[in-house]
Order: C-alpha cells, then sequence, then structure tokens
C-alpha cells in the first residue's frame, strides 16, 4: 500500500454537498439516536476526513468507480456510511458522504455530476 510522503500534503477540498449530506445524518442521528451520540458519530467522520491529507492512500479504491492514473477513487467506510474521495497528485477532494442502503449504482452518477471540481 503505498502512502503519503511525509512533508509532501496534498490539499483538502470538500463539496458543498458533502456538508449538506452530513447535516442530513446529523439531524437524522439526533431524531434517532440522541444529540450526543449524534455529535460524537460526526465527530468521528469529520476526524477521518480532516485526516486524508496524512494518509490518502490509507483508504481502499471505490470498486463502482473506475480510477486512472491521475485520478484515484477511493472511500471511508464509517459504520453505514461511505465517504467517497478522489486523490490526484496535489489534492484530496471529498465528493460525498452516502449511506450504505442505496443502491452503488448511484455512486458513478454522483462521482461524475461533479467532476467539475476536480
Amino acid at each position: 500500500m503505498k502512502f503519503q510522503q511525509k512533508g509532501h500534503r496534498k490539499t483538502l477540498k470538500i463539496s458543498n454537498d458533502y456538508h449538506e449530506h452530513l447535516k442530513d445524518v446529523a439531524l437524522y442521528g439526533i431524531e434517532t439516536f440522541g444529540e450526543r451520540v449524534s455529535r460524537e458519530f460526526v465527530a468521528t467522520i469529520e476526524v477521518k476526513v480532516a485526516r486524508l491529507p496524512l494518509m490518502p492512500d490509507a483508504n481502499p479504491k471505490n470498486r463502482f468507480l473506475k480510477s486512472t492514473e491521475r485520478k484515484i477513487y477511493r472511500n471511508i467506510i464509517v459504520e453505514k456510511y461511505i465517504i467517497l474521495y478522489a486523490v490526484t497528485k496535489s489534492t484530496i477532494y471529498v465528493i460525498d458522504i452516502i449511506h450504505s442502503a442505496k443502491n452503488p449504482v448511484i455512486i458513478p452518477e454522483i462521482a461524475y455530476r461533479r467532476q467539475k471540481y476536480l
């Protein structure tokens, strides 16, 4: 497994869709499990995303998206959620957070719809 070399941190860019959907995750958590549990869960997600510049290649490649030499699609799995991101030479772009119960066929649609950001 290839990890990011020390001293060569990539820029982290996060989509508006990710931010909006993370709010939805938090609201669902509050309604279902209570505010404290929801805050802890969202904090866990945020820490994992914030650490991406340290080791962007530590997570598995997304099996529903075709990676290229210039752009590799990866995902972080946190309980029932998939955090989809792309790694390029200089940037890590967090595309979205998706509940794993959704049909995986939508993953390419989500990623390619946001190509303009990469």
